[in-house]
């Protein structure tokens, strides 16, 4: 699902081609968006991506 939503940072048009990509793009955004502010910071892309 990271990869998808990495993806889609580039080109939605790769994202929305997928099955259920609003259901994809929401759980993944979740991720990235650790303190709920509904701001992806630095530091919380930062340590998502030190985790792929």
């Amino acid at each position: 699902m990271i990869d998808e939503f990495c993806a889609a940072a580039l080109c939605v048009l790769q994202l929305e081609a997928l099955d259920r990509w609003e259901e994809t793009a929401r759980s993944v955004y979740e991720i990235f968006d650790k303190d709920g502010n509904r701001a992806i910071m630095i530091d919380e892309l930062a340590s998502v991506s030190n985790k792929i």
